[in-house]
């Protein structure tokens, strides 16, 4: 035992992942965790179901029979030496976040070292640098030694490893042996290694990753199943209509639903508050006339001969192919074929 140079450390392993910088603080409210890493981090357990609304539960208390086949596992290859007095001298202990780990040391020797009420612990180094997350308790008792070691959320640095360590020694005046105990402590989960790109529970749009979407950067959702928000619906203006008086803002992905069973809904334009073909031509024109206050006329238009028969064709079985582009444009009319936009202007005369 004299050869185990590490006996000056206990190591705990926690699992965590974290985006923030590694100056801050970690925020340890649960119900704000949105992934398994910081979930677990903070004293929590996680489910990897992804139907599963409530992703990240306390450790201790209430959540034994929550999503008890999802639970996210540590896996460790903890082992333990006997020593002469101490039994184990040494044990490699697995210590959760918030969770009280109680570590029992049975004693061997006369009646003296039995008899001893003075036991004494050192925590000799962890690999994070806040040793005041670590909270022992020493019980004794005439042939065994109870130690109680809590470690507090913050233990875990957001740039912490998969697993991090405290070594600590617990020993009695007038013995030369020490225990040692080594707590492996989760700063990070196994499941957060297992990556689903363009899951299809995503929707195509981001990875899987312990049962939670991380969405591609211009998607959005639970699923990923939202685009862009549209602008009206991100600032509701009293001034102008609601999604163009086209559609409405759809509460969950907080973006412009185009009405279908509209004149010319076939042409709204959900990317664009649903703006219609009317006032796309019209910006288009505005844009011709006034380039120096606009970078670009992003959209093709392409301007044809009137032709009155066009009109009757049919666009489905109750809308029309082409539509009156309305009061920004009396006389005109449009449709969109192969992305860009024909237009007619009726003849005044």
């Amino acid at each position: 035992m004299a050869k185990l140079s590490f006996r000056c450390f206990i190591a705990i392993l926690f699992c965590v992942h974290w985006f923030s910088t590694p100056g801050f603080a970690l925020d340890c409210n649960l119900a704000r965790k949105e992934t398994c890493d910081e979930c677990i981090k903070c004293g929590g357990i996680w489910c990897k179901d992804p139907y599963e609304p409530r992703k990240c539960v306390p450790l201790t208390g209430g959540g034994d029979d929550w999503c008890p086949n999802h639970m996210e596992t540590t896996h460790a290859d903890l082992n333990s030496l006997d020593g002469k007095v101490f039994r184990p001298q040494y044990e490699e202990v697995l210590a959760h976040i918030d969770s009280g780990k109680v570590t029992t040391l049975k004693i061997n020797g006369d009646t003296t070292v039995r008899s001893s009420r003075n036991v004494y612990h050192n925590i000799l180094n962890t690999t994070q640098s806040d040793k005041s997350k670590v909270h022992v308790m020493i019980h004794k008792y005439p042939t065994k030694i109870e130690v109680t070691t809590k470690i507090s959320p913050g233990f875990c640095s957001p740039s912490s490893q998969k697993f991090e360590y405290v070594f600590m020694e617990v020993g009695m005046p007038g013995v030369g042996e020490k225990a040692v105990l080594k707590y492996v402590v989760p700063c990070g989960c196994g499941c957060s290694e297992e990556v689903e790109t363009e899951a299809v529970a995503c929707h195509g749009f981001g990875s899987l990753v312990c049962g939670t979407c991380q969405c591609d950067e211009d998607r959005h959702g639970k699923f990923c199943q939202c685009g862009p928000v549209s602008s009206w619906c991100a600032v509701p203006s009293r001034t102008t209509p609601e999604c163009s008086g086209n559609g409405y803002c759809d509460e969950e992905c907080n973006k412009c639903q185009c009405f279908t069973d509209k004149e010319g809904s076939q042409y709204f334009d959900p990317q664009d508050n649903c703006k219609d073909l009317g006032a796309t031509v019209s910006n288009f024109l505005d844009c011709q006339k006034n380039k120096q206050f606009c970078s670009s006329c992003d959209r093709n238009v392409f301007f044809r001969k009137w032709n009155e028969t066009l009109l009757n064709e049919m666009y489905d079985d109750t809308r029309k192919f082409w539509v009156d582009l309305g009061s920004r444009l009396p006389g005109y009319f449009g449709s969109v074929i192969d992305s860009t936009i024909h237009v007619m202007r009726k003849p005044e005369c």
